[in-house]
């Protein structure tokens, strides 16, 4: 494969995974600005080892790998500064992450389609609650709703939600 187009097929593996990768980071440093600063150093490194990815094998996986690798780094050189998680514990929730996430990846879709089938100003107030840094009080102002008002909806969205979920993820829809 030419250099250009293994790029290309690195920046669509990335774009596609982004969230996936971050969450995992993010799961063993419990910090956003850290989970980010990884995400980036661990890009760069997919970036410059991709020559060594066979594409017939797991990109996930892969960037996993490398991602666990830059945590481990990064805690090493943080020290003392910062409480951190000993290498046997790292090891073993980055191993019970990479086991959940074909799961839980799937769960986001059904959820996102779920998602889909809400009632154009339903989800805008359900989304409009979860953007990062938002309330319920947020939400209840960009809807026009009072507090009280807006726990309600968001109660009876959230029930939509879970019983739409719950119908449409079954085991057999998890491989």
């Amino acid at each position: 494969m030419k250099r250009s187009d293994n790029e290309k097929l690195l920046f669509r593996l990335l774009l596609e995974n982004r969230h996936r990768i971050y969450g995992y980071i993010f799961t063993l440093v419990r910090n956003r600005a850290d989970a980010e600063d990884l995400l980036q150093d661990t890009s760069i490194t997919l970036w410059e080892k991709f020559d060594q990815f066979d594409p017939q094998t797991d990109f996930i996986a892969w960037s996993f790998r490398v991602a666990l690798w830059k945590v481990k780094n990064f805690q090493r050189k943080q020290g003392r500064a910062k409480v951190t998680f000993n290498e046997e514990l790292l090891e073993l929730i980055a191993n019970r992450y990479e086991n959940e996430e074909p799961r839980l990846g799937r769960r986001r879709e059904v959820l996102q389609d779920c998602l889909e089938k809400l009632n154009h100003a339903d989800r805008e107030f359900i989304l409009a609650r979860y953007e990062p840094g938002a309330s319920a009080q947020t939400a209840a102002e960009h809807s026009g709703r009072n507090i009280q008002a807006a726990y309600k909806a968001l109660a009876r969205i959230r029930k939509r939600l879970h019983t739409c979920v719950t119908q449409n993820f079954t085991p057999a829809s998890t491989l």
